[in-house]
């Protein structure tokens, strides 16, 4: 049965389609399966925002979600070892799920940061600017002076945690595989841009504002001695 509702300006429905696997030209997979249209997390940087003029929809991207509903896969046959991509052009899981179909079904967690591709980049750092003036100076090392001390350290963090809970842990690589109902592995995608060895040091070259700010980040000295120097 198909419904429709309003939630705190989110309009959220059911839809059925003919199907939900799509053949995919995404290096990570063959297949891509977006169980919705839309997605309500709604965020600033998504760069699936360009599905919107597909949908028939005339609200804000992230104010909408069609959920779907498609019947039983024909000659499953035909995908196995075929690997699929869930989300590809929405969230994998929605809030709106919670109570709804497959969940604790997982076999890979995938960890990446956050992207900053073109017009976004300057969107999204405007509104640090203005919103979370605190955290402003840490996206400008991140995404202006491309340092990385920031997700060395949480690649550290997150493979000590997934030490504590039992689950394997590995670095810009999908290709480990498990039983289905195993528990899952994570991949850190951290460095999905480029394989970047932690180990390689910022060169410092003259004019160069924020590789000199890193190299005096790490000896201990501050932005304003550098600005003032």
């Amino acid at each position: 049965m198909k419904w429709n509702l309003m939630v705190e300006s989110l309009q959220i429905k059911e839809i059925n389609v003919k199907s939900i696997l799509s053949k995919s030209n995404l290096p990570v997979c063959e297949y891509s399966v977006n169980p919705y249209v839309g997605c309500t997390h709604a965020c600033k940087y998504c760069y699936a925002s360009f599905m919107k003029r597909f949908t028939g929809h005339t609200e804000d991207w992230g104010t909408f979600l069609d959920i779907k509903y498609w019947k039983e896969i024909k000659n499953p046959g035909k995908y196995k070892d075929k690997e699929l991509f869930i989300g590809s052009v929405t969230g994998p899981y929605n809030p709106q799920e919670k109570n709804r179909r497959a969940r604790h079904q997982c076999n890979l967690i995938w960890l990446e940061n956050l992207n900053l591709r073109g017009g976004y980049k300057t969107v999204i750092m405007d509104y640090i600017r203005e919103k979370y003036p605190q955290l402003y100076p840490l996206y400008h090392e991140i995404y202006d002076c491309k340092d990385l001390s920031f997700w060395i350290n949480l690649d550290k963090e997150c493979k000590a945690f997934a030490a504590e809970i039992g689950l394997d842990y590995v670095t810009n690589d999908d290709s480990k595989h498990k039983d289905f109902n195993a528990p899952p592995v994570i991949v850190n995608y951290f460095y999905h841009e480029q394989i970047i060895k932690s180990t390689r040091k910022v060169a410092v070259r003259p004019g160069d504002a924020c590789s000199a700010a890193a190299g005096a980040k790490r000896r201990g000295e501050s932005h304003a001695g550098i600005a003032g120097s």
